[in-house]
C-alpha cells in the first residue's frame, strides 16, 4: 500500500498554521526519490520561523509566515491531515522546534563528517561548545579527539532514532506497487522493505538516515544560510552556495552594498571639503572672506 499525505493552501491564524481542507490535495509519499530530500531541507528551513535559546522560543509572533505557507503547499502539515472536510491545524511553534532540532542534527553531522575527513577536530568541538552555551543541546564534551568523534557519532544516532519514532518498518509485496503507467513493481514472490510513517518528520529523518549511511556531504549556503547536500557528481567539495542563482543574488547584493558605501563615503568627503554638511560652516570661514 502506498502511503498518502495531503498538501495545499495554508494560512497563519494567530499561533496556528491552518491547511485549507477544501483546496488540499492528496499525494503519494515515496513516489519521487527527490521529493524526500526536498522535504528534509524544507523542514530544516522551518528553524527560520523564530529564535530558540535555552530551549525557549523568544519571538511571540511567527517570523516569515510565507515560509510556513510554502511548506504546507509543497508538503502539507507535519503531523496531521484533514478529516471529513474540516481544516487541519498545527502550531508554528511546533514547526519551529521540529525545524530547529532537525537542522541542528544535520549541522552536527556535517561538522562530524568534516572532522573525520579533513582532520581538524577543533571546529567540531567549537560547534558543540557554541550550541551548549546557548543552552539548546549537548552536555559534557570529551577532551580526547577520538572519544569526541565517537561521542558525536553516538549522539547523532540517538537524535535520528528519536526522529524516527513516528516511523514503523514494514514489508510490501512488489505486485501491490504500481509504477507510472500502471505497471507493477514486481511479480508475486518479490518484496520491498519500506516504512509506514505517521508524520512528515519521520519521513525526513528516514531520508537523513539514508543519506548519512551513504556518507553524504551537507553544507550551509554562504548566501542564504540554507542547508544543502553536496552532490559529488556535479558539485565541487568547496562549493559554498546552494545554487548558482543564490551566488548571483549574493554577488549583486554585495555589489550594491559596495556602491552605496562608496557613494556615501564620496558624499561625506565632498561635504567635508565644501562645508556643505556643516550648518555652521559660514561662521567658521576665514574673516578675510
Amino acid at each position: 500500500m502506498t502511503r498518502m499525505w495531503t498538501r495545499g493552501r495554508a494560512r497563519v491564524e494567530g499561533n496556528e498554521i491552518v491547511l485549507d481542507a477544501k483546496k488540499a490535495k492528496p499525494y503519494r509519499l515515496f513516489e519521487d526519490p527527490a521529493q524526500h530530500e526536498r522535504l528534509l531541507i524544507d523542514l530544516a528551513e522551518l528553524r527560520k520561523l523564530g529564535i530558540v535559546a535555552n530551549r525557549r522560543i523568544l519571538n511571540k509572533r511567527v517570523r516569515n509566515p510565507s515560509l510556513a505557507k510554502d511548506f504546507a503547499r509543497r508538503h502539507g502539515l507535519i503531523w496531521h491531515q484533514p478529516e471529513e472536510g474540516g481544516d487541519c491545524r498545527e502550531t508554528w511553534q511546533s514547526w519551529l522546534v521540529a525545524g530547529y532540532e532537525l537542522s541542528l542534527t544535520i549541522a552536527l553531522y556535517a561538522e562530524l563528517r568534516e572532522a573525520i575527513t579533513t582532520g581538524p577536530v577543533e571546529p567540531l568541538r567549537s560547534f558543540l561548545r557554541t550550541t551548549r552555551d546557548t543552552g539548546n543541546a549537548f552536555g559534557a564534551i570529551p577532551e580526547d579527539n577520538q572519544e569526541l568523534l565517537e561521542h558525536v557519532s553516538i549522539l547523532l544516532a540517538e537524535r535520528i532514532t528519536k526522529g524516527l519514532i513516528d516511523c514503523s518498518p514494514t514489508i510490501l509485496a512488489a505486485c501491490s506497487l504500481e509504477r507510472e503507467g500502471g505497471m507493477k513493481e514486481g511479480p508475486a514472490g518479490d518484496f520491498r522493505a519500506s516504512i509506514n510513517p505517521s508524520s512528515l518528520l519521520a519521513v525526513a529523518y528516514n531520508e537523513l538516515a539514508a543519506l548519512i549511511e551513504s556518507k553524504a556531504w551537507f553544507k550551509e549556503c554562504a548566501g542564504c544560510g540554507k542547508l544543502f547536500r553536496l552532490d559529488p557528481n556535479i558539485h565541487h567539495r568547496d562549493r559554498a552556495y546552494c545554487e548558482d542563482a543564490c551566488y548571483d543574488r549574493t554577488r549583486k547584493r554585495e555589489q550594491r552594498a559596495r556602491r552605496r558605501t562608496s557613494t556615501q563615503a564620496a558624499g561625506c568627503s565632498n561635504g567635508a571639503a565644501t562645508g556643505v554638511n556643516d550648518p555652521n560652516s559660514r561662521e567658521k570661514q576665514s574673516p578675510l572672506e
